[in-house]
């Protein structure tokens, strides 16, 4: 059904988020800067190459028809800055942890690797529970367990400690993204519900 079908779709997308970062950091570690770059650079020529047997399950392309396309809703932008101005924090440390964990532990892939993993099954799980509860109930917990997991990997003298501050960080910040898409989303909704 559809909703198994995303499900599949966002497991499928979140497995480079989860191996990539660790795997290149621990290609890095494990040899010259080089390697992780040559890799990088044959990676997207890997997927040019695999583009015609992806595209053959893909059904043709329609034109939209001019009548049945709705313009960008410009007046429910201001509705929609609630969400927003939650998920911000939210997505700023989510590049400060891939830019710089690496200059900060030497547990960096291990780290990255439970990150990753934490954040693709709490967006998953953070989105079943949006649909039975609203989705602002979930924020202010996962943005806690995020704060609390940023902490915990800044002053955690080992690798247990740290690990399950990555868990807790992944976790919180994957529900507060899914969770302000979630409101995002709603608000959007019942806006044009209202027209």
């Amino acid at each position: 059904d559809w909703s198994s079908d995303v499900c599949s779709s966002d497991l499928a997308t979140a497995t480079t988020g989860i191996v990539g970062p660790a795997l290149g950091l621990a290609l890095l570690d494990a040899s010259s800067a080089q390697v992780p770059g040559v890799v990088a650079a044959l990676l997207p020529v890997l997927g040019l190459l695999l583009i015609p047997a992806v595209a053959r399950g893909v059904p043709p392309h329609q034109r939209a028809n001019s009548q049945q396309t709705s313009p960008i809703p410009w007046h429910a932008l201001g509705k929609v800055w609630l969400p927003l101005a939650a998920f911000v924090p939210a997505a700023t440390v989510y590049g400060g942890i891939y830019t710089f964990l690496y200059l900060s532990t030497s547990n960096a892939p291990v780290l990255l690797l439970v990150f990753g993993a934490a954040f693709a099954v709490a967006r998953l799980l953070s989105g079943r529970l949006s649909d039975r509860v609203s989705p602002y109930v979930i924020i202010t917990p996962a943005g806690l367990a995020a704060a609390i997991g940023m902490v915990g990997i800044a002053l955690a003298p080992d690798l247990v400690v740290q690990a399950i501050a990555a868990l807790l960080m992944g976790t919180g910040i994957g529900a507060v993204a899914n969770s302000t898409l979630s409101g995002v989303m709603s608000r959007l909704q019942a806006d044009r519900s209202e027209e």
